[in-house]
């Protein structure tokens, strides 16, 4: 194999663990695949890098596809969905599927895609897996030399195995806890029916049946077996076995290799880690923003400076041949007045450089302030608004976390701000109320120099 690849899939399934190696393109090539029995335990990070260790130097991308995972779909509520915000539906459907896979909120990762509307509401496909797992997998692909690109459930892959050919085709897959049905049409989209069993019981059949009469015969027709065998049936009923496991196994995950690259893919993908800004890089920032207007203000007093001596210069040498005397007086005149000017235009573009410094260091110790004095099970969201009046908006999970934050900020912040009182709103998503989101409006009380006060300490 030439070269390094672009995209790297990890496989852990039921009964074994794989990887494979692709190109990069919207139709990727498979370069490798090596594939192994599953171990015995249930350590993601140590299955993972198992599979990681079969093949060569890693892609730059690398996904992990886990049948472990817990996938379910949700309906939920039309009107308690429809004002929500991205994060703030994957937050609510966290809390809405504790009790169903048995994971707390706080301490999982989810993703969510819409599969379907009805007249009660909307049905949300949902892939779960624990924090600690999707961190630990950051880090060993990190340390691997490739970039964790996600993590997903390796089941509903929304196109047919055998790609080609136009009509209508549905796929059942079985999976040691959920059984996911899926019709397409070629040039339409794909929908999926998912049904929370174990397949090797057979209470599931009469729902799969159900299934299959509302959408009829289709023209291809596929089944992925618990096995990972692929039988593929046309209108004659007859089955073809893809007898090749090697080849079943390839097929799988290069019909994966192009859909993950895309957006959106249709399909619920557990991303990235977004690390936020840490203390020191957000005064970093504030410092540098800070010195950026200097230089500009002291680049622009040069400047005046420069054409203030040109001017001078011009006015002397105007002055000398006294046979001029009446036209130099009127030159002498324009330019005394253009150098007016400029200098009033330097006084005032001096103050509102000082002005903005002043502003840029209260800014800074706003942000350090809300850094160092942010309290456990309290998260600042963003904050908004206008520089003088900026807006906090955080979630909590007791009303008195956004008081306690309100009264430090108070303290440490006084008198050059003035911090309201926290506006909350419980979004009852457990029996006490809770979490309550939080809304902090602080409002600078003075645009005069700040006294000279002791700066807040980071943290330690």
């Amino acid at each position: 194999m030439l070269g390094r690849p672009a995209t790297t899939i990890l496989y852990i399934g039921p009964h074994q663990i794989a990887r494979a190696d692709f190109t990069s393109g919207g139709s990727p090539k498979l370069l490798g695949l090596w594939q192994t029995t599953r171990p015995e335990g249930n350590d993601l990070t140590a299955l993972a890098e198992t599979a990681l260790i079969l093949g060569p130097k890693v892609g730059r991308n690398v996904w992990v596809l886990c049948s472990d995972f817990w996938t379910q779909t949700v309906k939920m509520a039309a009107r308690a969905v429809a004002t929500m915000s991205e994060a703030d539906l994957t937050q609510a459907l966290g809390f809405e599927v504790e009790p169903l896979s048995g994971v707390n909120a706080f301490e999982s990762v989810l993703a969510q895609t819409l599969v379907g509307t009805e007249a009660d509401g909307k049905n949300f496909w949902i892939t779960q897996a624990l924090l600690v797992e999707r961190d630990a997998l950051e880090e060993l692909i990190r340390k691997a030399g490739g970039k964790f690109a996600g993590m997903a459930h390796p089941g509903g892959l929304p196109r047919p195995f055998e790609v080609g050919g136009d009509g209508t085709w549905q796929r059942v897959e079985l999976w040691p806890d959920a059984i996911l049905c899926l019709h397409g049409q070629t040039g339409k989209g794909t929908e999926l029916h998912l049904i929370k069993a174990d397949a090797r019981q057979q209470r599931w059949h009469s729902e799969e049946e159900a299934w299959r009469e509302k959408y009829g015969v289709a023209d291809r027709r596929e089944l992925l077996q618990l096995t990972g065998e692929i039988l593929t049936f046309d209108r004659d009923g007859q089955p073809r076995v893809q007898d090749d496991p090697q080849q079943t196994l390839g097929v799988l995950l290069t019909g994966w290799a192009g859909f993950l690259g895309r957006k959106p893919t249709g399909v619920p993908l557990i991303r990235p880690t977004v690390k936020p800004l840490s203390s020191t890089a957000r005064l970093g920032i504030a410092a540098a923003l800070m010195l950026a207007v200097m230089g500009l203000a002291f680049g622009q007093h040069t400047l005046a400076q420069a054409q203030l001596k040109s001017i001078q210069a011009e006015t002397a040498q105007l002055r000398q041949p006294e046979t001029l005397l009446p036209a130099l007086d009127k030159q002498v005149a324009d330019r005394n007045k253009t150098k007016a000017d400029l200098t009033e235009k330097l006084v005032a573009r001096k103050r509102t450089t000082e002005a903005l410094a002043i502003q840029r260091l209260r800014l800074a110790k706003l942000l350090a302030a809300v850094s160092k004095l942010q309290p456990d099970d309290l998260i600042i969201q963003r904050i908004e608004g206008e520089t003088g009046s900026p807006v906090l908006h955080g979630i909590c999970l007791e009303p008195k976390q956004a008081n306690q934050l309100t009264i430090q900020l108070e303290r440490a912040l006084s008198p050059e701000w003035r911090v309201e009182p926290a506006v909350l709103k419980a979004m009852q998503l457990v029996p006490e109320g809770g979490p309550y989101t939080f809304q902090v409006n602080v409002h600078l009380v003075s645009n005069e120099p700040p006294p000279k006060v002791a700066a807040v300490p980071p943290e330690s």
